[in-house]
Protein backbone atom coordinates (compact mmCIF):
# COMPACT_ATOMS: atom_id res chain seq x y z
CA UNK A 1 0.00 0.00 0.00
CA UNK A 2 0.82 3.42 -0.90
CA UNK A 3 0.49 6.18 1.80
CA UNK A 4 -1.50 9.29 1.64
CA UNK A 5 2.11 11.31 0.85
CA UNK A 6 2.70 9.31 -2.15
CA UNK A 7 -0.94 9.22 -3.80
CA UNK A 8 -0.32 13.47 -3.11
CA UNK A 9 2.96 13.37 -5.23
CA UNK A 10 1.27 11.50 -8.04
CA UNK A 11 -1.88 13.80 -8.33
CA UNK A 12 0.27 16.97 -8.19
CA UNK A 13 2.18 15.36 -11.05
CA UNK A 14 -0.40 14.72 -13.33
CA UNK A 15 -1.94 18.06 -12.42
CA UNK A 16 1.19 19.69 -14.02
CA UNK A 17 0.39 20.50 -17.41
CA UNK A 18 3.53 20.16 -19.63
CA UNK A 19 4.09 24.32 -19.99
CA UNK A 20 4.44 23.64 -15.67
CA UNK A 21 6.87 21.09 -16.24
CA UNK A 22 9.05 23.17 -18.28
CA UNK A 23 9.24 26.00 -15.93
CA UNK A 24 10.14 23.71 -13.21
CA UNK A 25 13.36 22.35 -14.68
CA UNK A 26 15.08 25.16 -15.80
CA UNK A 27 15.83 26.39 -12.19
CA UNK A 28 18.96 23.80 -12.58
CA UNK A 29 19.82 24.96 -15.62
CA UNK A 30 19.79 28.62 -14.50
CA UNK A 31 21.66 27.18 -11.35
CA UNK A 32 24.17 25.74 -14.51
CA UNK A 33 24.39 29.05 -16.01
CA UNK A 34 25.61 31.03 -13.12
CA UNK A 35 27.70 28.79 -12.38
CA UNK A 36 29.12 28.81 -15.56
CA UNK A 37 29.47 32.69 -15.57
CA UNK A 38 30.90 32.95 -12.57
CA UNK A 39 33.53 30.81 -13.64
CA UNK A 40 33.74 32.59 -17.14
CA UNK A 41 34.37 36.10 -14.96
CA UNK A 42 37.05 34.38 -12.59
CA UNK A 43 39.02 33.33 -15.73
CA UNK A 44 38.64 36.70 -16.78
CA UNK A 45 39.64 38.30 -13.48
CA UNK A 46 42.79 36.42 -13.75
CA UNK A 47 43.52 37.30 -16.95
CA UNK A 48 43.44 40.58 -16.66
CA UNK A 49 45.58 40.04 -13.44
CA UNK A 50 48.51 37.86 -15.32
CA UNK A 51 48.18 40.92 -18.30
CA UNK A 52 48.67 43.71 -15.25
CA UNK A 53 50.92 41.93 -13.81
CA UNK A 54 53.68 40.87 -16.82
CA UNK A 55 53.04 44.48 -18.05
CA UNK A 56 54.65 45.52 -14.26
CA UNK A 57 57.42 42.79 -15.09
CA UNK A 58 58.27 44.35 -18.54
CA UNK A 59 58.15 47.85 -17.14
CA UNK A 60 60.46 46.98 -14.15
CA UNK A 61 63.23 44.94 -16.55
CA UNK A 62 62.68 48.11 -19.20
CA UNK A 63 63.83 50.07 -15.80
CA UNK A 64 66.34 48.28 -15.13
CA UNK A 65 68.20 47.99 -18.82
CA UNK A 66 67.94 52.23 -18.51
CA UNK A 67 69.67 52.01 -14.91
CA UNK A 68 72.35 49.72 -16.00
CA UNK A 69 72.84 51.56 -19.46
CA UNK A 70 73.06 54.68 -17.36
CA UNK A 71 75.45 53.18 -14.88
CA UNK A 72 78.13 52.14 -17.71
CA UNK A 73 78.10 55.46 -19.34
CA UNK A 74 78.65 57.45 -16.83
CA UNK A 75 81.53 55.23 -15.54
CA UNK A 76 82.83 54.49 -18.73
CA UNK A 77 83.02 58.82 -18.74
CA UNK A 78 85.05 58.73 -15.67
CA UNK A 79 87.54 56.15 -16.66
CA UNK A 80 87.97 57.80 -19.98
CA UNK A 81 88.33 61.55 -18.60
CA UNK A 82 90.75 60.26 -16.51
CA UNK A 83 92.78 58.40 -19.23
CA UNK A 84 92.60 61.49 -21.42
CA UNK A 85 93.28 63.97 -18.93
CA UNK A 86 96.68 61.94 -18.56
CA UNK A 87 97.45 61.14 -22.19
CA UNK A 88 96.78 65.60 -22.20
CA UNK A 89 99.38 66.52 -19.74
CA UNK A 90 102.39 64.29 -20.72
CA UNK A 91 101.30 62.92 -24.43
CA UNK A 92 101.77 58.96 -22.84
CA UNK A 93 100.54 57.81 -19.95
CA UNK A 94 103.44 55.99 -18.73
CA UNK A 95 105.96 58.87 -19.11
CA UNK A 96 103.72 60.76 -16.08
CA UNK A 97 102.91 59.84 -12.49
CA UNK A 98 99.37 59.93 -12.92
CA UNK A 99 100.01 57.06 -15.29
CA UNK A 100 100.68 54.78 -11.94
CA UNK A 101 97.31 55.75 -10.60
CA UNK A 102 95.12 54.55 -13.93
CA UNK A 103 94.65 50.85 -13.26
CA UNK A 104 93.88 51.47 -9.35
CA UNK A 105 91.58 53.86 -10.93
CA UNK A 106 89.90 52.14 -13.04
CA UNK A 107 89.34 49.74 -10.27
CA UNK A 108 87.97 51.95 -8.20
CA UNK A 109 85.31 52.63 -10.61
CA UNK A 110 84.55 48.85 -10.89
CA UNK A 111 83.96 48.88 -6.68
CA UNK A 112 81.75 51.29 -7.00
CA UNK A 113 79.69 50.27 -9.67
CA UNK A 114 79.67 46.57 -8.01
CA UNK A 115 78.46 48.12 -4.62
CA UNK A 116 75.52 49.88 -6.50
CA UNK A 117 74.61 46.80 -8.59
CA UNK A 118 74.88 44.34 -5.09
CA UNK A 119 73.66 46.90 -2.50
CA UNK A 120 71.45 49.44 -4.31
CA UNK A 121 69.79 47.06 -6.93
CA UNK A 122 70.20 43.87 -5.34
CA UNK A 123 71.75 41.90 -8.37
CA UNK A 124 73.94 38.56 -7.97
CA UNK A 125 77.44 38.91 -8.44
CA UNK A 126 77.32 37.86 -12.32
CA UNK A 127 75.12 40.53 -13.03
CA UNK A 128 77.88 43.14 -11.41
CA UNK A 129 81.07 41.39 -13.66
CA UNK A 130 78.64 41.68 -17.01
CA UNK A 131 77.84 45.56 -15.96
CA UNK A 132 81.55 46.14 -14.86
CA UNK A 133 82.91 43.85 -18.05
CA UNK A 134 80.66 46.46 -20.35
CA UNK A 135 81.51 49.46 -18.50
CA UNK A 136 85.60 48.07 -19.31
CA UNK A 137 84.63 47.38 -22.91
CA UNK A 138 83.02 50.78 -23.72
CA UNK A 139 86.00 52.54 -21.72
CA UNK A 140 88.96 50.98 -23.86
CA UNK A 141 86.64 52.20 -27.49
CA UNK A 142 86.53 55.41 -25.82
CA UNK A 143 90.19 55.60 -24.96
CA UNK A 144 91.70 54.20 -27.86
CA UNK A 145 89.33 56.46 -30.38
CA UNK A 146 90.97 59.37 -28.76
CA UNK A 147 94.18 57.79 -28.61
CA UNK A 148 93.36 57.08 -32.79
CA UNK A 149 92.70 61.10 -33.24
CA UNK A 150 95.46 62.05 -31.00
CA UNK A 151 98.69 60.86 -32.04
CA UNK A 152 97.24 59.72 -35.51
CA UNK A 153 99.36 56.27 -35.38
CA UNK A 154 99.56 53.18 -37.04
CA UNK A 155 99.41 51.56 -33.57
CA UNK A 156 96.45 53.44 -31.93
CA UNK A 157 94.49 51.11 -34.48
CA UNK A 158 95.59 47.81 -33.12
CA UNK A 159 95.13 49.32 -29.55
CA UNK A 160 91.19 49.58 -30.37
CA UNK A 161 91.50 45.95 -30.16
CA UNK A 162 93.70 45.74 -27.11
CA UNK A 163 92.94 48.48 -24.99
CA UNK A 164 89.29 47.07 -25.05
CA UNK A 165 89.92 43.67 -24.39
CA UNK A 166 92.28 44.47 -21.48
CA UNK A 167 89.66 46.72 -19.82
CA UNK A 168 86.96 44.35 -20.64
CA UNK A 169 88.87 41.66 -18.75
CA UNK A 170 89.72 43.93 -16.02
CA UNK A 171 86.10 45.22 -15.33
CA UNK A 172 84.79 41.02 -15.31
CA UNK A 173 87.32 40.13 -12.56
CA UNK A 174 86.87 43.01 -10.66
CA UNK A 175 83.19 43.20 -11.16
CA UNK A 176 83.05 39.66 -9.89
CA UNK A 177 85.07 39.70 -7.48
CA UNK A 178 83.78 42.56 -5.38
CA UNK A 179 80.00 41.67 -6.49
CA UNK A 180 80.56 38.26 -4.57
CA UNK A 181 82.47 40.15 -1.72
CA UNK A 182 79.47 42.64 -1.07
CA UNK A 183 76.77 39.70 -1.72
CA UNK A 184 78.31 37.41 0.65
CA UNK A 185 78.98 40.58 2.99
CA UNK A 186 74.67 41.18 2.32
CA UNK A 187 73.59 37.63 2.70
CA UNK A 188 75.34 37.55 5.96
CA UNK A 189 73.91 40.34 7.47
CA UNK A 190 70.51 39.59 6.34
CA UNK A 191 71.14 36.36 8.46
CA UNK A 192 71.78 37.86 11.49
CA UNK A 193 68.88 40.05 11.45
CA UNK A 194 66.77 36.88 10.28
CA UNK A 195 67.75 35.18 13.67
CA UNK A 196 67.71 38.52 16.02
CA UNK A 197 64.61 38.50 14.82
Amino acid sequence: GRNIDDLLHIADDTNYTKHQKSNIVPVENNDKKSTLFKDVKILNDTKIYNVTDQTKKDQTVKQKKINYTFSIVLSSLFITLFSVVIILIKGDIRNTILGVFRIPFEILIFLILSLYIIRRKRQIPKISGIVCAKTGFCSGIFISFFKFFYFRSLWTIFNIITESLFLLLLGLIFGLVFGGLFYSVNSSIKQKYARNK
